[in-house]
């Protein structure tokens, strides 16, 4: 698990229609990049497949679960800046979530 210290997360949904961004700064401390899960199956040919069991995610830590959760509409994309490098990272989102602690999880996907 990668994890960025970041002072903040910016969340946007776009539209083809004449419709603007929806754009949503959230105040965050932390964000860890979760890998996919996954369950490799062998068939009795030798032949391998794979299935996702849990995707990829961003896990949001000092967010505000009700800040996101209350937006009204549903991110598609996730940037934020590193506060130690920089360095800008984006992510396409796929839902939104809480884990059972209540933080905020950013399936990642599309």
């Amino acid at each position: 698990m990668t994890t960025w210290p970041v002072r903040e997360i910016r969340l946007a949904a776009y539209y083809l229609s004449n419709h603007n961004e929806d754009v949503a700064v959230i105040p965050c401390q932390y964000v860890s990049l979760v890998p996919e899960e996954c369950k490799l199956k062998v068939g009795a040919d030798g032949s391998v497949s794979r299935s996702i069991t849990k995707p990829s995610s961003l896990l949001l830590e000092g967010a505000e679960a009700s800040s996101v959760h209350s937006l009204g509409w549903q991110p598609q994309t996730a940037s934020f800046t590193d506060k130690d490098t920089g360095n800008e990272h984006n992510f396409n989102i796929r839902s939104v979530q809480a884990d059972s602690l209540g933080k905020v999880v950013l399936l990642l996907g599309g």
